[in-house]
Order: C-alpha cells, then structure tokens, then sequence
C-alpha cells in the first residue's frame, strides 16, 4: 500500500478516494455494458478502515476534552458532544456488525451513494458523444467558511445563490442540463473551508459558465488559479465519478521563497478538531443536500435528464 506525507503523520492512500492518483481502481460493470472502464472508487475494505479511523479519533477528540481553541470549545458543546459520540457509536456498531450505517458521516454508506451515482453515468451517458459533455469546477472566494460557520451552513442557501447567478449570466437561456456537487477542502493557513461545486453540463450550457467570472465572487482564487474551470469528457468514468466525493481534504496556501501564492496539490487528511466539524456536518446531511439540478431530477437515486442528444 502505498502512502502520503500527512500533518498528522503517513497515511494510506485508501484514506482518501480522490488522490491526484488513488490507489484503488475498481471496474464496475466491466462485463455487463462490455466496455472495460475505471472508475474512481475505493473498495468496500478501504471504507471500512477508514470508518474505523473515524470512529477512533471521535473517541479521542471526547476523551481529551477541550483544548482551549475555538473549535475545541464548538466540537464539545453538549449538543455537539453528544451528536459526536452517537456518531461514533454508530460507526463503531456498523464496523463490528459489518453493517450499513445510513448516514453520511459513514464512508462505508457514502459508498454505496457513489456506486448508485455511477451507475446513474452508465445508465444516462452511455449512448451520449463525449464531445458534448463538458464537467466543470466552479470556486467562488465568497463561500469561505470558518470551522464555526461550517457547523450551522445550510448547503441549500448556496445552491440557491448559484441557481440565480446561473440566471443572471444567461446559462438558464441556453437548452441543456446541469448537474453539480457540492465539495469543501480546508486550509489551515487561512483556517478556512473553500467550498465549492464539480459538476457536468453540456457543451452548449457550459459556454455561459464563463460569464460567471469577476463577478459575485467568481475572481481568481488566492493562488491564482481560475475560478471556473471547464473541461471536455475524454474518461467518463474517471471524470463523472469525481464530482461526487466522499472526503474533504485539507490543501494548504503557500508562500514560496520567490514570494508565489499557490495551493499544494497534495490533499491531506483533516486535522481530527476539523474532522469532527466535517462529520458533524455532513452527518445531518443527505445527498440531495448536496446536490444542483437544472434540468434533471432525481427519483430516489435515479436520474432523469430532460435533455435530448443526438445519437
């Protein structure tokens, strides 16, 4: 197995199930459609361990008890005190009973979400020309949250701010679909969750996505990078399974010696207080919380896209 350098020490590289390059590629559905494709998934046994680790820092974070910091004092108010621990005890029931814990604190549960996504991508996408596909990165510098702004944020407030500014820049004008995921990576340097959307469109649609750039928030990150980032389809499957992930990393900014802002591209494990705040979260969460969509909806796990393509 192999590893990464971490804050916190070496971890494995099944910790995470979006690396630049993960460790764990398993075909899915390789023999029923006949074409031998990747997608970006860990194994049942990966999410397994890391509910395990999940479950063990909680116990540690309640244990040691206050730290003096703001977010030591946020994990261990009572209310959240007592949602970590029922959090634990709920990972540690489903590791020992090798069950499916419902909730989206569990990696095991997030899983199987994933896996209905992908199958969704097949199901939906399968008959559709990659050139008319395009998946897109959208970062606004407004949706910056502190650990303590993490804990009460209700997704569907941004969604619907992105759904008007969708309109405002005419991309609800243009025939087509859009669906995006909500994702969040930490930066210990500016002790700020960087929130923002992965998603998938098409082509036509995805030209208005750049209208969204200098505007309501949509500048050039602190780094430098662009704040809207849209790609052609070449791997579906590696692509389409990427906009829904399961971890938050943390991606610290930077000074280099010759004074250059930029992000580390290596995604590390979250400090345990930052976890904690996560899982707290994303615990009260489903994943129609998480996600946009213009167009399309889902039934239950099943998308309907109410975009015609030419075959």
């Amino acid at each position: 197995m192999s590893t990464v350098k971490s804050y916190q020490g070496v971890l494995r590289t099944a910790d995470f199930c979006t690396l630049e390059q993960p460790n764990s590629q398993i075909p899915r559905n390789a023999s029923k459609n006949g074409l031998q494709t990747t997608w970006n998934l860990e194994s049942l046994e990966e999410a397994r361990q890391q509910d395990v680790m999940r479950c063990k820092s909680l116990k540690r974070i309640l244990s040691a008890g206050n730290n003096g910091s703001a977010i030591g004092r946020l994990a261990l108010l009572w209310e959240n005190r007592i949602a970590l621990d029922n959090i634990a005890r709920s990972l540690e029931h489903s590791v020992q009973c090798e069950t499916n814990w419902p909730n989206l604190a569990s990696a095991v549960y997030f899983r199987t979400q994933r896996m209905a996504w992908m199958d969704e991508v097949r199901c939906n996408f399968q008959k559709v020309d990659n050139s008319l596909l395009r998946v897109f990165t959208i970062v606004n510098q407004n949706w910056q949250y502190t650990p303590e702004q993490l804990a009460i944020l209700n997704p569907r407030l941004l969604f619907e701010q992105l759904r008007q500014q969708f309109y405002r820049c005419g991309l609800l004008e243009i025939p087509g679909f859009l669906l995006a995921f909500l994702h969040g990576e930490f930066d210990p340097a500016s002790n700020f969750f960087q929130l923002h959307v992965h998603g998938v469109t098409n082509a036509e649609r995805a030209t208005a996505l750049h209208a969204l750039k200098e505007n309501w928030g949509y500048g050039r990150t602190p780094s430098g990078g662009s704040a809207v980032r849209v790609q052609q389809v070449k791997n579906r499957e590696r692509q389409l399974s990427y906009l829904l992930q399961s971890f938050w990393p943390e991606r610290p900014t930077i000074t280099t010696a010759s004074g250059i802002v930029r992000r580390v591209r290596i995604k590390r494990m979250l400090g345990e207080l930052q976890h904690a705040i996560f899982l707290l979260w994303i615990s009260k969460r489903s994943v129609s919380d998480l996600r946009l969509c213009l167009n399309c909806r889902f039934n239950g796990n099943h998308l309907q896209l109410n975009t015609q393509f030419p075959t």
